[in-house]
């Protein structure tokens, strides 16, 4: 595996669970029943590699840049790269060219536009 590759949710599960500071760790006051979430956390599912949280839409055109590395500037660099849809860097991936126009293109940035954290003024 090359050393840019990021390996997603799997080096967090990692680095959590050896991290001496968690709910687990000598550094802790809780009590290891408080500590559910680290007790049953998944660590050796295969479907970690490559896995990544995905952050709610409200208030997505105030938030660049965008993915999980930052790698796009702008919403219409996100949109192209579904719509192009590029082969996996690694292991498969599920998507598929969207072949979307370039009026559909700008109709889902401008939605996305809309999804603003606060509501408009009365």
């Amino acid at each position: 595996m090359s050393a840019d590759v990021d390996s997603g949710r799997r080096a967090a599960v990692e680095q959590l669970a050896s991290d001496p500071f968690n709910c687990l760790g000598p550094f802790s006051d809780a009590k290891p029943a408080q500590c559910a979430d680290l007790n049953f956390m998944e660590t050796t599912s295969p479907d970690l590699f490559g896995a990544f949280r995905s952050p709610s839409l409200r208030g997505v055109a105030q938030r660049p840049p965008y993915m999980h590395a930052g790698q796009f500037a702008t919403l219409h660099a996100v949109i192209d790269h579904y719509n192009n849809a590029p082969i996996a860097s690694f292991g498969r991936s599920e998507l598929k060219p969207l072949q979307l126009s370039d009026q559909q293109i700008a109709d889902i940035e401008s939605f996305l536009a809309t999804l603003n954290p606060s509501p408009p003024a009365p």
